[in-house]
């Protein structure tokens, strides 16, 4: 196959992607999907399949529940949510977001619920590599070690932003950066700062140990 062939095709299939993406709260079907790039079903899948690792429909699922826990975080009914995204019934809709995320969509938002409402109560706490210790002789002082560095989800910009704003004294004035967290916390912990836990890692975020 010549060079401009492969891109003639290639495009054909970014096509029907995009009109997943743009239609995906409509009632639309493998038939509609691969009438976008003028393939026979059978050859549609496989192609789709080759360039986006899912088939046409397994991404247009995962395009409707990504889209469903975001009207799900943001406080939308199960009946709105199911309705918006594509799907003729609330039933049919929560069965197939537990399939795929292991989660009801009531127990899904409730769970975003209560994560927002620890983060407003502890944003620190939801920052990666945070680490809070208390001195013994100081219970009513918290040490927050912040890690701040390139990769993951900083980019060098946020880097420098934040940095900026620990060293302003912006989270409070015991915050300050430092450049291995493990480590920082085996010289804390040699000088004598009482450590409940070890630090571990859980989702995006570096627990705090007090």
């Amino acid at each position: 196959m010549e060079p401009f062939e492969k891109v003639y095709l290639y495009q054909r299939i970014v096509r029907a992607k995009l009109f997943i993406d743009q239609h995906f709260a409509e009632a639309i079907d493998l038939d509609n999907i691969a009438d976008q790039a003028h393939f026979s079903k059978f050859h549609f899948i496989r192609l789709f399949k080759s360039i986006y690792g899912r088939t046409p429909n397994n991404y247009l699922i995962k395009v409707r529940i990504e889209k469903a826990k975001n009207l799900l975080t943001e406080g939308n009914s199960i009946t709105d949510t199911s309705l918006s995204v594509g799907f003729d019934s609330p039933t049919s809709f929560a069965g197939l977001f537990k399939k795929v995320t292991g989660q009801t969509p009531s127990a899904f938002r409730k769970a975003q619920v209560e994560r927002s409402t620890a983060i407003m109560a502890n944003p620190l706490g939801f920052i990666p590599n945070c680490l809070t210790v208390t001195p013994p002789e100081q219970p009513e002082l918290e040490i927050t070690l912040f890690l701040v560095a390139e990769g993951g989800m900083f980019d060098t910009e946020t880097v420098a932003s934040m940095t900026a704003l620990i060293k302003k004294g912006t989270f409070g004035a015991a915050v300050f950066t430092c450049n291995d967290l493990m480590a920082t916390y085996e010289e804390y912990k040699a000088k004598g700062v009482v450590f409940k836990k070890v630090p571990t890692r859980s989702f995006m975020v570096m627990k705090h140990c007090l």
